[in-house]
């Protein structure tokens, strides 16, 4: 009995693939993109909590039925919006979380013009300014921003007073004292 060598191995070479492709190789990739879509739902459909809740459990139970069937597909698509759900959901608690003393229960939507009265209540942040960069569309101009811890704000000659802390942006070339008024625009 004669035995014959065995051919040459010829080495496969695997092409990676382009990067562009590899990103929708990664298993959340769907997962994220479901729950930005349920962000963005939630912010302009203005979502109810209890909706976004029940839409969710129901979405996610009906995954436990179709994720091991026939139906593979099917069981994603429910999947991918719980997900969503979940994410309008979270976005829904973020966006109305706020303390009862904030002050963004005295702003409005439409924006009015108010003044605030406060104590800074951080250390003021430097942001430089951009010159000449060719990947910017608009210059950002120089700007101060501090935590302003607000005592009282005034609208229309009616002042009020609170203890909330807010955000506030200043230009940098400014010399604030430790107790400034600022004219702000309140809007939510």
């Amino acid at each position: 009995m004669t035995t014959a060598a065995a051919p040459p191995a010829v080495p496969v070479t695997v092409r990676p693939a382009p990067a562009a492709l590899q990103v929708w190789r990664s298993p959340l990739v769907p997962v994220a993109l479901a729950a930005t879509a349920g962000i963005i739902l939630d912010r302009y459909l203005d979502i109810p909590i209890a909706i976004s809740l029940i839409g969710a459990l129901a979405a996610l139970a009906c995954f436990v039925l179709h994720g091991a069937g026939p139906r593979r597909m099917l069981g994603l698509v429910y999947l991918w919006t719980g997900c969503a759900a979940l994410g309008a959901a979270y976005h829904n608690v973020h966006r109305s979380r706020a303390a009862p003393d904030d002050i963004v229960h005295f702003a409005s939507e439409d924006g009015r013009p108010a003044r605030v009265r406060g104590v800074i209540d951080s250390q003021p942040t430097v942001t430089p300014g951009t010159t000449d960069d060719p990947l910017r569309s608009f210059q950002r101009k120089a700007s101060t921003r501090f935590l302003l811890q607000v005592t009282a704000t005034q609208d229309l000659n009616e002042a009020k007073t609170l203890p909330p802390a807010t955000r506030s942006r200043r230009s940098a070339d400014c010399r604030c004292p430790n107790r400034p008024a600022i004219p702000a625009s309140l809007r939510i």
